[in-house]
């Protein structure tokens, strides 16, 4: 009742009353001295079980009121308990996302909605007081992978359009499903991003739209990540000669946005692909993908001498979004 009460609160007034509610059940789910109270984790589960009621409204996850408050519970137990004592509300999220996601992979299920809401849960969860609530990193890697398996598998399943939330909700798990997987790469250490991180990379970049994995870059080069170089760049200068015939603007963009605005760090990390000055170092042979490469340098030499009709590049090129905290 005390939910759904939230749907009757004046405009005005929501905001007080979801953060009371939220401090409400806060207070009966933490114990003393760090620790969560024995009915925290039936209280959790009780309140997503009413998450998963709700109907999706607006782009955003943070449009619905009911998701708002779950999270702001969720984050106020993390940031008030310690890595061990927060496994309780881990155990709960990871099990109803496991349930969740075998609902919608075994088709027993029409709404894809909750798996929704526990993608974004997760997301805040992993970087809440800079991911130091995780005790490890692998299961959530592997649970973002399943994600992207499983959209994947959505998107090329003709049944899928009879899930009754399919194009809003698939939209929100696109957005919350690379939201997750760089606050991962954001808070993993080296270790966690080779054994099991790059696994996830590689399918990203095979299977993602263009415009969503450079997002991803952009995104994690302005928040600074400190294996960029390492990690994600080899990718960024192959997935550039393998695109560049068919997707050049795009690119062009993406790097043009990358050194114009200083996002690009060389000193002090070390990369196949950079040079001791801070040059990128682009492949003049083809890559092992079987895909046409292309000579970057002497593409980019040739598309400098061409005449170019830059209000049409400007209008028909992809968007690519800023990173500013969307992805």
């Amino acid at each position: 009742h005390t939910v759904h009460a939230m749907l009757e609160c004046p405009a005005a007034q929501l905001a007080d009353f979801s953060q009371g509610l939220a401090l409400l059940y806060f207070e009966c789910m933490r114990n003393v001295d760090t620790q969560l109270h024995s009915r925290a984790a039936a209280i959790y589960t009780a309140l997503l079980h009413e998450l998963y009621k709700e109907e999706l409204t607006g782009e955003r996850l943070e449009d619905n009121n009911v998701y708002e408050l779950v999270a702001s519970v969720t984050k106020l137990c993390l940031h008030y308990t310690k890595r061990e004592s927060a496994q309780q509300l881990w155990e709960v999220l990871l099990a109803e996302y496991d349930v969740q996601t075998r609902a919608v992979a075994e088709k027993t299920t029409l709404r894809i909605q909750p798996m929704v809401l526990l993608l974004g849960l997760l997301s805040t969860a992993t970087i809440v007081r800079k991911g130091s609530r995780v005790s490890e990193y692998r299961p959530l890697f592997q649970r973002c992978q399943t994600a992207f398996t499983l959209a994947q598998s959505l998107a090329s399943d003709e049944d899928a359009a009879q899930l009754v939330d399919n194009e809003q909700a698939m939209d929100i798990m696109a957005r919350e499903r690379v939201k997750w997987l760089v606050g991962l790469m954001q808070q993993s250490s080296v270790t966690d991003m080779v054994s099991t991180g790059k696994v996830l990379l590689d399918l990203v970049v095979a299977n993602e739209p263009l415009p969503t994995v450079l997002s991803m870059a952009l995104t994690l080069a302005r928040l600074e990540w400190a294996q960029w170089n390492q990690i994600l760049l080899p990718y960024l200068v192959r997935l550039t000669t393998d695109r560049w015939t068919t997707d050049r603007d795009t690119l062009l963009l993406f790097w043009a946005d990358l050194f114009q605005n200083d996002l690009f760090k060389h000193s002090g990390s070390i990369s196949s692909v950079v040079t001791a000055r801070g040059q990128v170092l682009f492949p003049a042979k083809a890559s092992n993908s079987g895909n046409v490469s292309a000579n970057v340098p002497r593409a980019l030499i040739e598309w400098l001498t061409e005449p170019i009709d830059w209000e049409a590049v400007v209008e028909q090129r992809q968007k690519i979004p800023t990173g500013e905290r969307e992805v």
